[in-house]
């Protein structure tokens, strides 16, 4: 009787009927599995670069218009290409002298005036397909910003 089970179990090992079946079936499930996932980061890859691209573009008008703020923030949402009211700018101005944070419109030690700076953040929600555990909505938030010297 073990004879005959030890035969039949070792049939069942040699024979590779439907193996191909079976190894197409696995692979095609986790193609299909890992294809939101995969969307999902090239959205986000794209919206960052895009993003960054509009933070540049409000960059080269703030070195030459550093105080208008409302031109900043409609060149940077513009530029990024995405809806009206999605993106968020916020602007900052700071002053150094040497390195070392200073005040605006006061001179540094030794009579020179002081490095001003301006920062511009951007801030985006990224449309998701799936929703991922430690995000409240099918949203990826992404925010960039970038410090440029403007005198």
């Amino acid at each position: 009787m073990l004879f005959i089970f030890r035969k039949k179990l070792k049939a069942f090992y040699s024979d590779c009927q439907g193996l191909a079946a079976l190894e197409m079936a696995l692979i095609i499930s986790a193609v299909f599995a890992a294809t939101p996932l995969i969307f999902d980061l090239a959205a986000i890859i794209n919206a960052s670069n895009t993003l960054g691209g509009g933070l540049r573009a409000g960059v080269q008008l703030a070195t030459f218009q550093p105080s208008n703020t409302s031109g900043i923030t409609q060149t940077i949402q513009t530029a990024s290409g995405f809806e009206a009211n999605s993106v968020t700018v916020s602007t900052s101005e700071f002053c150094e002298c040497s390195g070392v944070s200073a005040t605006c419109g006061v001179a540094c030690y030794g009579g020179a005036n002081p490095y001003k700076y301006i920062t511009l953040t951007a801030n985006y929600s990224v449309p998701v397909l799936l929703k991922y555990p430690g995000f409240d909505n099918a949203t990826y938030p992404i925010s960039k910003s970038i410090t440029v010297r403007t005198q």
